[in-house]
Protein backbone atom coordinates (compact mmCIF):
# COMPACT_ATOMS: atom_id res chain seq x y z
CA UNK A 1 0.00 0.00 0.00
CA UNK A 2 1.50 3.43 -0.95
CA UNK A 3 -0.25 6.98 -1.53
CA UNK A 4 -0.07 8.14 -5.20
CA UNK A 5 1.89 11.50 -6.28
CA UNK A 6 1.94 12.85 -9.37
CA UNK A 7 -0.24 14.94 -11.91
CA UNK A 8 -2.88 12.05 -12.73
CA UNK A 9 -4.98 9.88 -10.23
CA UNK A 10 -6.48 6.48 -10.29
CA UNK A 11 -9.45 4.57 -8.90
CA UNK A 12 -9.35 0.73 -10.57
CA UNK A 13 -7.27 -1.62 -12.02
CA UNK A 14 -4.21 -0.93 -14.37
CA UNK A 15 -1.99 -4.15 -15.29
CA UNK A 16 -1.46 -5.77 -11.49
CA UNK A 17 -1.67 -2.25 -9.84
CA UNK A 18 -5.01 -1.21 -8.47
CA UNK A 19 -5.64 2.34 -7.27
CA UNK A 20 -7.97 3.17 -4.55
CA UNK A 21 -9.58 6.17 -2.01
CA UNK A 22 -9.10 5.82 1.57
CA UNK A 23 -10.47 8.76 3.85
CA UNK A 24 -9.76 11.00 1.26
CA UNK A 25 -6.48 10.01 -0.06
CA UNK A 26 -5.10 8.24 -3.02
CA UNK A 27 -3.62 5.20 -3.02
CA UNK A 28 -2.26 2.11 -4.99
CA UNK A 29 -1.24 -1.50 -4.38
CA UNK A 30 -0.97 -4.53 -6.39
CA UNK A 31 -3.78 -6.53 -7.36
CA UNK A 32 -4.85 -9.62 -6.16
CA UNK A 33 -3.51 -13.08 -7.27
CA UNK A 34 -5.97 -15.28 -9.20
CA UNK A 35 -6.66 -18.39 -7.67
CA UNK A 36 -8.59 -21.72 -9.01
CA UNK A 37 -11.63 -20.70 -8.28
CA UNK A 38 -13.03 -24.48 -9.46
CA UNK A 39 -11.12 -26.04 -7.41
CA UNK A 40 -12.93 -28.81 -5.57
CA UNK A 41 -12.14 -27.45 -2.19
CA UNK A 42 -13.75 -24.07 -3.38
CA UNK A 43 -16.86 -25.35 -4.58
CA UNK A 44 -17.75 -26.98 -1.15
CA UNK A 45 -16.40 -24.00 0.68
CA UNK A 46 -19.13 -22.16 -1.58
CA UNK A 47 -21.99 -24.34 -0.95
CA UNK A 48 -20.98 -24.64 3.02
CA UNK A 49 -21.14 -20.93 3.12
CA UNK A 50 -24.34 -20.92 1.14
CA UNK A 51 -25.61 -23.33 3.66
CA UNK A 52 -24.95 -21.33 6.54
CA UNK A 53 -25.97 -18.23 5.36
CA UNK A 54 -29.87 -19.63 4.48
CA UNK A 55 -30.00 -21.02 8.42
CA UNK A 56 -28.98 -17.38 9.01
CA UNK A 57 -31.69 -16.18 6.86
CA UNK A 58 -34.01 -17.92 8.31
CA UNK A 59 -33.78 -17.90 11.94
CA UNK A 60 -32.81 -13.85 11.62
CA UNK A 61 -35.99 -12.69 13.09
CA UNK A 62 -36.01 -15.35 16.02
CA UNK A 63 -32.62 -14.54 17.05
CA UNK A 64 -33.38 -11.19 16.63
CA UNK A 65 -36.24 -11.43 19.36
CA UNK A 66 -33.42 -12.45 21.95
CA UNK A 67 -30.87 -10.27 20.71
CA UNK A 68 -30.78 -8.60 24.30
CA UNK A 69 -30.69 -12.07 26.11
CA UNK A 70 -27.73 -13.33 23.87
CA UNK A 71 -25.82 -9.77 24.07
CA UNK A 72 -25.40 -9.64 20.57
CA UNK A 73 -22.46 -6.70 19.67
CA UNK A 74 -23.77 -7.63 15.77
CA UNK A 75 -26.51 -7.93 13.67
CA UNK A 76 -28.21 -11.59 14.93
CA UNK A 77 -27.46 -12.72 11.18
CA UNK A 78 -23.60 -12.05 11.58
CA UNK A 79 -23.78 -13.87 15.09
CA UNK A 80 -25.34 -16.94 13.61
CA UNK A 81 -22.65 -16.66 10.87
CA UNK A 82 -20.00 -16.71 13.46
CA UNK A 83 -21.20 -19.03 16.22
CA UNK A 84 -20.81 -21.74 12.99
CA UNK A 85 -17.08 -20.83 11.54
CA UNK A 86 -16.31 -23.95 12.47
CA UNK A 87 -18.22 -25.56 10.11
CA UNK A 88 -17.01 -23.15 7.18
CA UNK A 89 -13.20 -24.97 8.54
CA UNK A 90 -14.11 -28.39 9.29
CA UNK A 91 -13.00 -31.51 6.75
CA UNK A 92 -16.16 -33.21 8.20
CA UNK A 93 -19.04 -30.73 8.59
CA UNK A 94 -22.28 -32.21 7.78
CA UNK A 95 -25.23 -30.24 7.80
CA UNK A 96 -26.89 -31.13 11.19
CA UNK A 97 -23.92 -29.81 12.63
CA UNK A 98 -25.29 -26.31 12.40
CA UNK A 99 -26.42 -24.62 15.64
CA UNK A 100 -28.02 -21.43 16.95
CA UNK A 101 -26.75 -19.58 19.07
CA UNK A 102 -28.21 -19.73 22.72
CA UNK A 103 -27.94 -18.72 26.34
CA UNK A 104 -28.28 -21.53 28.36
CA UNK A 105 -32.02 -21.06 29.00
CA UNK A 106 -33.50 -23.72 31.18
CA UNK A 107 -36.26 -24.25 29.17
CA UNK A 108 -36.81 -27.38 27.22
CA UNK A 109 -39.42 -28.47 24.51
CA UNK A 110 -39.61 -31.54 22.16
CA UNK A 111 -39.82 -32.04 18.73
CA UNK A 112 -41.62 -35.45 18.52
CA UNK A 113 -42.90 -37.80 15.59
CA UNK A 114 -41.27 -35.87 13.14
CA UNK A 115 -42.26 -37.79 9.79
CA UNK A 116 -42.04 -36.25 6.20
CA UNK A 117 -44.43 -37.79 3.74
CA UNK A 118 -44.18 -36.73 0.48
CA UNK A 119 -43.70 -32.74 0.74
CA UNK A 120 -45.34 -32.77 4.08
CA UNK A 121 -43.03 -32.66 7.24
CA UNK A 122 -45.66 -33.51 10.62
CA UNK A 123 -44.36 -33.32 14.07
CA UNK A 124 -45.21 -32.20 17.97
CA UNK A 125 -44.42 -29.95 19.99
CA UNK A 126 -43.86 -31.73 23.72
CA UNK A 127 -42.90 -30.59 27.27
CA UNK A 128 -43.57 -26.79 26.47
CA UNK A 129 -43.65 -24.49 29.34
CA UNK A 130 -45.72 -21.54 29.24
CA UNK A 131 -44.37 -18.43 27.42
CA UNK A 132 -42.20 -20.76 25.38
CA UNK A 133 -42.11 -20.24 21.94
CA UNK A 134 -40.43 -22.48 19.28
CA UNK A 135 -38.12 -22.06 16.33
CA UNK A 136 -38.47 -24.66 13.69
CA UNK A 137 -36.10 -24.23 10.66
CA UNK A 138 -35.95 -27.74 7.90
CA UNK A 139 -32.50 -27.92 5.84
CA UNK A 140 -32.88 -29.75 3.11
CA UNK A 141 -29.51 -30.67 1.05
CA UNK A 142 -27.78 -28.39 3.33
CA UNK A 143 -30.43 -25.58 2.58
CA UNK A 144 -32.70 -23.95 4.76
CA UNK A 145 -35.87 -24.16 2.87
CA UNK A 146 -38.21 -23.57 5.58
CA UNK A 147 -38.91 -22.41 8.98
CA UNK A 148 -41.74 -21.59 11.59
CA UNK A 149 -41.99 -20.18 15.21
CA UNK A 150 -44.81 -21.74 17.27
CA UNK A 151 -45.73 -21.71 20.35
CA UNK A 152 -46.55 -24.97 20.99
CA UNK A 153 -48.64 -28.18 19.61
CA UNK A 154 -48.88 -30.04 16.64
CA UNK A 155 -46.35 -28.95 13.31
CA UNK A 156 -47.08 -29.18 9.80
CA UNK A 157 -44.75 -27.84 7.05
CA UNK A 158 -44.93 -28.24 3.13
CA UNK A 159 -41.75 -28.46 1.76
CA UNK A 160 -40.94 -26.34 -1.07
CA UNK A 161 -38.66 -28.73 -2.59
CA UNK A 162 -37.99 -31.67 -4.62
CA UNK A 163 -37.60 -34.37 -2.19
CA UNK A 164 -37.47 -37.85 -2.99
CA UNK A 165 -38.00 -41.29 -0.65
CA UNK A 166 -35.29 -41.89 0.90
CA UNK A 167 -33.65 -38.17 1.16
CA UNK A 168 -32.48 -37.22 4.74
CA UNK A 169 -33.97 -34.29 6.12
CA UNK A 170 -32.64 -32.45 8.75
CA UNK A 171 -35.00 -30.35 11.15
CA UNK A 172 -33.52 -27.86 14.01
CA UNK A 173 -35.52 -26.71 16.36
CA UNK A 174 -34.71 -24.44 19.55
CA UNK A 175 -37.03 -22.98 22.55
CA UNK A 176 -37.04 -19.83 23.57
CA UNK A 177 -38.64 -17.39 26.43
CA UNK A 178 -38.17 -14.39 28.48
CA UNK A 179 -35.05 -15.65 30.07
CA UNK A 180 -33.34 -16.47 26.75
CA UNK A 181 -32.83 -19.70 24.25
CA UNK A 182 -31.78 -23.18 24.61
CA UNK A 183 -29.70 -24.60 22.44
CA UNK A 184 -30.77 -25.69 19.48
CA UNK A 185 -31.29 -29.50 18.46
CA UNK A 186 -30.98 -31.03 15.16
CA UNK A 187 -32.79 -34.12 13.86
CA UNK A 188 -32.20 -36.43 10.75
CA UNK A 189 -35.55 -37.40 9.16
CA UNK A 190 -35.72 -40.32 5.94
CA UNK A 191 -38.42 -38.83 3.63
CA UNK A 192 -41.08 -42.03 3.11
CA UNK A 193 -43.55 -42.40 -0.13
Amino acid sequence: MATQVGIIRYSGRIGNVVGYVVNGRQMVRSAPQAHNSKSPEQERQRARFSELTQLAKSANEWQKRYSKALNYKASAYNNIVAYNRDYLHKESAEPASLRLPHTYATISATLTDVTLTGRKLSATLSELSEGVSVCVVVLVGGKAISHIYTEGGAIALDIPADIKTGDIVHVMSQAGDASGLAPSVVQSVTAQA
